[in-house]
């Protein structure tokens, strides 16, 4: 897993935090779909119950429902992104956030 999520500037303590709790929430989702593997659930369905559930919370704590789903099409853009570079490691993909 790479973090390429946002640009964190590692002198401000809450952007350090920020990227500690992307870190560890990344792992434990990972360790999630170890766990679904375990239990021998369809995958698919499994991890669609599971997004279910995320997308419904973000768009509920969210002040900002435009903010949430721009979060969420950039959390696919570094899906595909992360996807792309386990299959083609020689590629080098640089990204500017706005």
């Amino acid at each position: 897993m790479t973090d390429r999520s946002k640009e964190y500037d590692l002198d401000n303590p809450e952007d350090v935090a920020a990227r500690e709790d992307y870190l560890s929430a990344a792992e434990m989702a990972a360790q999630l779909i170890d766990e679904f593997e375990g239990m021998q659930l369809d995958t698919v369905p499994a991890l669609g119950g599971a997004l279910t559930q995320l997308i419904a919370h973000l768009i509920h704590i969210s002040d900002d429902v435009p903010f949430a789903m721009s979060l969420l099409s950039t959390c696919i853009l570094d899906a595909a992104l992360e996807t792309e570079l386990e299959e083609n490691p020689e590629l080098e993909v640089k990204r500017e956030l706005h």
